[in-house]
């Protein structure tokens, strides 16, 4: 039982100090100003994220081996920690590593936020003024200048407690977006925009290989070959199955954490409580073995996450057993920041959004935005020349019989078809950057 009080102590803890991991989204947010996004950015997110764990784990470490856990100052851990030691001198490199970290992430926070609304401004869906850019500068400075005040006075008037825990709840609720997406992503078939796009490219293959690859970006979503017949599921759009899936995989996991966060049933061998826990985790892993019968929508060229769909079904239950550690009032507070979001959103952003405004495409050839256009005829093109994998009966098989791809029938200009070499699989003759310069 001990042991039982002593973890949900610390998975409350992690839950309220979650917010320390906000800064990566920093890193994504300059994926426009990166000269390799596809490659740069995966490998600074993850290089960042382990150098932060590390410091992080290392500082817990010292502490517990500076003096005991119960004994812990909650507002000045260190600094008392370093005095009960006689080691007085050593506050005073605390103090000021603290007052530069605090300054690194308020000016982290200065960087990105301003841009997220710069984004928003630009595509309509905020207001118009945040859009402008200083020409000196070319940075957002209405939007510096302004959210940097109000952040200023947030800091101010509300105690650092309340402000840990709703930027904690904010970055898990996003965290587990980004994860659902991952997976409901993953198995989304293609639109019919590239499908069009892509059997405009065909005939620049030969006849089997160019039936052979349309017919495997066809089957993106789809059950796979051995799976065709399943009951149910056969009868299911493309992707369907896989985003049902995800969101009663979700419930499953809130109510695994319900369990295992307020019912002491689990600990003292309740049988109703034991069977229903029971219940939940086979619905959960039928749930993954849904997901992993279809057809994985393979034509990203970026990094993709591995171990699809253990990997975010992980993550999403760690991140709902987080957050449901934290106080009911933090949710209510949210409740309310979102409400004024979607107010904002219905009333403002709706109306001027510039997605909207467009009219359905008839891609490719009524595309109102023709960059586009090329952008994802170089793309594709050069997501035709890579390798496929065939799910048959006897196994999976790879297409490794690489052409280059004919100008005159692929539609495309010379200096386009320079960006990729069928003889070259480098990371940098594939960039879809590279791709965006060359159309720029």
């Amino acid at each position: 039982m001990d042991f039982y009080r002593l973890a949900f102590g610390v998975i409350t803890g992690a839950a309220t100090c979650f917010f320390a991991f906000i800064g990566f989204d920093c890193i994504a947010i300059a994926a426009e100003e990166a000269v390799n996004p596809v490659r740069s950015l995966p490998m600074s997110i993850l290089f960042a994220i382990i150098t932060v764990t590390i410091l992080y784990v290392g500082m817990s470490f010292g502490l517990a081996l500076l003096v005991p856990y119960k004994l812990v100052h909650l507002s000045s851990a260190f600094p008392a920690a370093l005095a009960r030691k006689g080691i007085h001198w050593a506050r005073y490199l605390v103090g000021v590593g603290s007052m530069i970290g605090l300054s690194a992430a308020m000016i982290g926070q200065l960087f990105s936020l301003p841009r997220v609304i710069y984004s928003l401004a630009t595509d309509g869906l905020f207001f118009k003024p945040f859009a402008y850019i200083n020409p000196w500068k070319q940075i957002p400075v209405v939007s510096v200048i302004v959210f940097g005040f109000i952040s200023a006075i947030v800091a101010l008037f509300f105690d650092i407690s309340v402000l840990a825990e709703f930027l904690s709840l904010g970055t898990l609720i996003s965290y587990t977006m980004v994860t659902t997406s991952v997976l409901i992503i993953r198995y989304t078939p293609l639109d019919q925009e590239k499908l069009a796009l892509i059997k405009k490219l065909l005939p620049s293959l030969p006849d089997d290989e160019s039936s052979q690859r349309l017919k495997h970006y066809e089957n993106f979503g789809k059950l796979k070959h051995r799976f065709r017949d399943f009951p149910v599921l056969k009868d299911c759009e493309p992707g369907l199955a896989v985003v049902c899936t995800v969101f009663l995989a979700a419930a499953g996991m809130a109510a695994i954490a319900a369990i295992l966060l307020y019912d002491n049933g689990i600990m003292t061998g309740n049988w109703w409580s034991v069977s229903f826990m029971t219940v939940l985790i086979l619905g959960i892993i039928m749930a993954m073995l849904v997901i992993y019968i279809h057809e994985e929508n393979s034509a990203s060229m970026t990094f993709q996450v591995p171990g699809v769909p253990l990997v975010p079904m992980l993550s999403m239950f760690i991140n709902i057993v987080l957050m449901l550690h934290l106080h009911a009032i933090t949710w209510i507070r949210l409740a309310v920041w979102m409400a004024i979001g979607l107010l904002i959103y219905f009333l403002y952003g709706i109306r001027h959004s510039k997605e909207a405004a467009q009219s359905p495409p008839g891609f490719p050839d009524t595309l109102i935005n023709q960059e586009q256009k090329r952008y994802w005829t170089m793309a594709t093109s050069m997501e035709l020349q890579q390798p496929i994998r065939k799910d048959t009966d006897e196994g999976p098989e790879r297409h490794t019989d690489g052409r280059e791809l004919d100008e005159d029938n692929a539609g495309i200009d010379s200096e386009e078809n320079s960006l990729f070499d069928i003889n070259s699989q480098s990371d940098e003759t594939i960039l879809l950057p590279q791709i965006r310069a060359s159309v720029h």
